[in-house]
């Protein structure tokens, strides 16, 4: 049996049928056999499914005709992909009916029940994500068969029980289903969905966002475990693989962001932990802890050869690999009664593990701590975590210190900050970087904040006013990848004259 690679296609990837198509001919026609891909929901499918949950959260009565009217655009929306594959998709439109119809179903006994429609709002909203994945599977299934490129839909799948740990779930339903495949089936492209039922918080819970990263790694580790993979995965999105910058961000008339060959899997994590939605976090962690290579490359550019994350670092030639910048919250908590104290810095964070929010940076200024979150793109998901800020503010006015009850003052900064980072595993060997950044924010006027590194030396974060951050990138990137000969010679410049003061004054 040949070992299959695995490709998954994010939303806007999938919404173009021309990109799929391209990419599947490209990659995968020639040896469908050898190929597996993961698919998200159509683009903008999933926010319009969650403003449906919101909806009907919001109904005084949720009566049958009130359900499939919240849920009509979204059923038109799916219909009128379907008929724009040319050579029909009639089975995808019959099954996507069958499962609308269950979802629908489903919510008239929530509202029934007698806990009420409120205390099943994970369940629906989970019922109602279900729907985009398996649109996209069907539909992306339906497409490739009409083009004579042989593909198999793999279904729902559900969490496998026997575990609590979510990934491991989450690869036996894979496995599950896989090991039912008989050969004439194998022969095909293997189209599964992102989406994974029967877990126990939900899908968005356990997952979070851009689930479908994390589940296409699950795929791809399941198939290992059973010899049908080769233990990689191509990611296939707008961009074509990670950048020296953001190229949105850069000044496009005399800069240019670079691609990058080579990433090692760590040094990605770093750049997703400050806020980068190019590969989520969670897939990435789970590459890492399973060695598996992912590759990232551009949907609409595939010869293109992309960047490659690999487990292992692979030094350049360059000072880091990447700038990047990403708004933040900061919360300033003030110590001075009990920083002489054991373990309060472990306790205070405990209150943001506690409460699910992810902390990306904690910097220890005098009788300061603080503690930076990045914030997501979506703004329900923004206001989720500022409910969540708000909410743990109250457990620091109170909070027992080895056995002593205490009241620790906080300052939350909402939004008026944000993160620019340099990554890369070549910071460790640059002389002076530190110096050469702070010199550049400062020529351009950038107040920094606070600055933070990374014990093993890959990253230098630097939080400066939210109104500066992209100034802040594209002079960092002028300085280092654009004009470095001129930057170099400005800070021998600057280097020489700090020694012949110091001489004189000797």
């Amino acid at each position: 049996m040949e070992k299959r690679l695995t490709h998954k296609l994010g939303g806007k990837a999938v919404d173009d049928a021309d990109a799929v198509l391209s990419v599947s001919e490209r990659e995968m026609a020639a040896a469908p056999g050898k190929a597996a891909m993961m698919v998200s929901a159509y683009a903008r499918h999933t926010q319009m499914l969650l403003k449906a949950s919101d909806t009907l959260m919001e109904l005084e009565q949720v009566t049958p005709k009130l359900i499939a009217s919240t849920l009509e655009d979204f059923r038109g929306a799916v219909i009128g992909k379907f008929e724009s594959i040319e050579g029909g998709a009639d089975e995808a439109k019959v099954n996507f009916e069958k499962d609308i119809k269950a979802v629908e179903k489903f919510i008239k006994e929530v509202a029934k029940s007698e806990e009420g429609f409120e205390a099943h709002t994970m369940a629906v909203r989970d019922r109602l994500l279900s729907l985009g994945e398996s649109s996209g599977r069907q539909g992306t299934t339906a497409l490739l068969n009409a083009n004579g490129i042989p593909a198999y839909d793999l279904g729902a799948v559900s969490a496998h029980e026997g575990t609590n740990h979510v990934n491991k779930r989450i690869q036996g339903g894979f496995g599950d289903v896989l090991g039912k495949l008989d050969s004439e089936t194998q022969s095909q492209i293997l189209v599964g969905g992102g989406f994974v039922h029967n877990l126990n918080g939900g899908i968005l819970t356990e997952l979070s966002r851009s689930y479908t990263d994390t589940a296409a790694v699950d795929l791809a580790v399941s198939m290992r475990k059973l010899g049908m993979g080769d233990g990689s995965v191509v990611f296939w999105k707008p961009e074509p693989g990670m950048m020296t910058a953001n190229p949105t961000l850069l000044n496009k008339e005399v800069q240019k962001a670079q691609l990058l060959e080579d990433i090692s899997l760590y040094e990605a994590l770093e750049v997703a932990r400050m806020g980068s939605s190019l590969l989520h976090v969670a897939a990435l962690e789970l590459a890492l802890r399973e060695k598996i290579n992912l590759t990232l490359k551009g949907i609409k550019t595939p010869e293109i050869e992309g960047t490659n994350y690999s487990v292992s670092s692979v030094p350049s030639s360059m000072p880091f690999k990447t700038v990047a910048t990403h708004p933040h919250d900061t919360m300033y908590l003030d110590i001075a009664e009990v920083s002489g104290e054991a373990g309060v810095a472990e306790q205070l964070l405990a209150i943001f593990r506690e409460a699910g929010i992810s902390v990306n940076d904690i910097i220890t200024e005098g009788n300061t701590i603080s503690y930076t979150m990045p914030l997501p793109e979506d703004k329900p998901e923004i206001d989720a975590l500022r409910k969540k800020l708000r909410d743990i503010q109250q457990s620091f006015y109170s909070i027992e210190i080895n056995g002593v009850r205490r009241n620790i003052q906080s300052e939350w900064d909402k939004g008026n900050m944000a993160n620019v980072s340099v990554v890369g595993s070549e910071l460790a060997n640059q002389e002076g970087i530190l110096a050469g950044l702070t010199t550049v924010l400062a020529s351009v006027g950038i107040n920094i904040d606070q600055v933070a590194h990374t014990k093993n030396q890959n990253r230098i974060s630097f939080y400066v006013p939210h109104a500066d951050r992209n100034h802040a990138v594209r002079a960092i990137h002028m300085a280092y990848f654009d004009k470095p000969e001129a930057f170099a010679k400005i800070m021998a410049a600057a280097r020489a004259s700090t020694e012949e003061l110091l001489l004189s004054a000797a």
